[in-house]
């Protein structure tokens, strides 16, 4: 649609495809979907004002002319909640468990990010091939290096979308290269000058970020402590229990500690808005623990699996209600896209009811449609605690969101048939969820952010 002077609402016709509720803790998942043939999207200022059936929404907004998406599936942004985006250049590196995969690719290629034109073409290159994948929000780790957070924020402000980053915090002696690794003083120092100059500015949000306790001291788990309590609006991101080497190392820094949640916890930086990468290992203790602090876990399938790490249990976290979200963990993953993601958390799901012979869980451990598409839309922002700007359709939040191309291969398009577009609920998941099992890049055909057009095939 043209824009004309003083005409700011935008639509999207299409088939549309949203959750509304969670699908696990509904009585039948169905209910926990909005689903609309023909339905038409209106946004104004980057902010949804209607949704529902074309007829209605037509009728009551005559002055819009949507852009016609008919026969293709209209679902909200996707959203990762954990990241790297500094190792987009080494994605898919020879299969080396984590702590030896992290000496050999990780800490050289982020060494590379002192320099500001280098993460400036990084960043650039990573937010086109997020956009391309579909997704609209990311909380993303960078390096120790100040440079490295502000190429970040740069482009994701320039963009206008929903973007969480902060300086990496790693200063135990051993566990990184010694030009790598920061001090306890300036991770602090640092993270208050990125604080004050990103956090709220656009939609940029500033993530307190130890890397992960094998590699902080608690000199520096203290300072992100202060950070913390100075500024309790920020989102406190790191790692944990992704690795048995990893969580035996921790165990011998902090003795003190039970087990490896508790060591954040000693530090207080156990609460809402703090999500923890990965979480394979956690005991039931654990999990409840998290569930009672308001913590959050990003479930990392590819990266797990490409790793060798393990299973996320996530009917556990379910069961103690814990909020989790999607993570694609590049470049621990093998893929920026979450709709790859899916396929391999399908897979983790299926896998865990015959390894973990938890055969009664088989129901709850079963990634459908839905439940996918809750995991990588509204899951994942109640994970950050952002359900109410992103997620789903709802009046008033962002206009979020991703055209897909239910036909973009010849296997798809056999697959779909006729029903173009999807004349039920039942078709649409069919098609959401072959476009996860089966994707092609072709079937992300346009992705919004805020109402703006910022990718398209």
């Amino acid at each position: 649609m043209r824009d004309y002077p003083g005409m700011s609402k935008k639509a999207v016709r299409g088939t549309i495809l949203d959750c509304i509720a969670d699908p696990w803790q509904v009585g039948d998942e169905r209910e926990s979907a909005r689903y609309l043939s023909d339905g038409v999207l209106v946004w104004e200022d980057g902010r949804i004002v209607a949704v529902g059936p074309s007829q209605e929404i037509l009728k009551a907004h005559p002055e819009v002319t949507p852009t016609d998406y008919s026969g293709e599936l209209i679902v909200p942004g996707f959203i990762d909640v954990h990241l790297h985006y500094a190792q987009t250049r080494i994605i898919g590196s020879f299969g080396r468990q984590l702590l030896e995969w992290l000496q050999t690719y990780t800490f050289p290629e982020e060494l590379k990010f002192r320099d500001l034109g280098y993460a400036r073409e990084v960043a650039e290159l990573f937010f086109q091939v997020l956009l391309s994948c579909g997704t609209t929000t990311v909380q993303s780790f960078a390096t120790t290096h100040p440079n490295s957070v502000i190429a970040f924020f740069d482009e994701a402000h320039k963009l206008g979308v929903q973007a969480l980053c902060g300086l990496t915090g790693i200063d135990r002696e051993g566990t990184a290269p010694d030009a790598y690794r920061d001090t306890a003083q300036g991770f602090y120092d640092g993270s208050k000058e990125l604080i004050e100059q990103y956090h709220g500015k656009g939609r940029c949000g500033y993530s307190i970020s130890p890397r992960f306790a094998f590699g902080s001291t608690s000199e520096q788990l203290e300072k992100a402590r202060e950070l913390a309590r100075e500024h309790p609006d920020l989102w406190i991101q790191t790692h944990l229990s992704e690795n048995p080497a990893e969580i035996t190392s921790v165990l011998e820094f902090f003795p003190d500690c039970r087990d490896y949640l508790e060591v954040y916890e000693k530090f207080d930086l156990v609460r809402p808005r703090f999500v923890a990468g990965h979480s394979i290992y956690l005991s039931e203790d654990e999990f409840r623990r998290m569930g009672e602090k308001g913590g959050g876990i990003a479930f990392c399938p590819a990266s797990n699996l490409f790793l060798g790490s393990g299973f996320f249990q996530w009917d556990r976290a379910n069961h103690h209600g814990v909020r989790w979200g999607l993570g694609c963990d590049s470049g621990g993953g093998n893929t920026l896209s979450l709709l790859r993601t899916l396929d391999d958390g399908y897979k983790v799901g299926m896998l865990q009811v015959v390894t973990s012979r938890r055969e009664k869980c088989e129901e709850s451990l079963r990634l459908s449609a839905l439940k996918a598409l809750y995991t990588a839309t509204l899951g994942s922002a109640r994970c950050l605690h952002l359900e109410d700007e992103i997620g789903n359709f709802e009046v008033g939040k962002a206009a979020d969101f991703v055209v897909l191309d239910t036909a973009a291969s010849r296997v798809l398009d056999e697959r779909r048939g006729t029903d173009r577009p999807a004349t039920s609920l039942e078709a649409a998941c069919h098609q959401f969820f072959g476009v996860m099992m089966l994707h092609v890049p072709e079937v992300v055909r346009a992705t919004y952010a805020g109402g703006s057009k910022l990718y398209s095939a």
